[in-house]
């Protein structure tokens, strides 16, 4: 790492919630060299494929299209590409289905 980011990393972060969204954006930001945020997951879709990330660190439920629909989608066209599934939620059916 120099100066605190990763080097060459492209992430996109996913957040519908406007308030922790803003959170990590800050804080992510001084952490990787490129961020790119979606507000759910069809728009974490479409900027994946504009912009074709390193990382993606998802939310679960969002409005549109959710984390998890949204990570199929992708895995149909990347499968390698790493995913992180995130939630403030404790319904078991979301984390079996992650």
């Amino acid at each position: 790492m120099e100066n605190g980011k990763v080097l060459d990393m492209q992430l996109l972060y996913v957040e519908d919630d406007e308030n922790i969204r803003k959170v990590y954006e800050r804080y992510l930001k001084r952490k990787v060299k490129s961020l790119i945020v979606a507000v759910n997951g069809e728009d974490g879709l479409n900027m994946y494929l504009k912009h074709k990330p390193d990382l993606i660190v998802t939310d679960i439920k969002m409005p549109i299209m959710n984390g998890l629909e949204m990570s199929r989608e992708i895995r149909n066209i990347d499968n390698a590409i790493p995913i992180i599934v995130t939630t403030a939620h404790t319904e078991t059916e979301f984390f079996q289905e992650a």
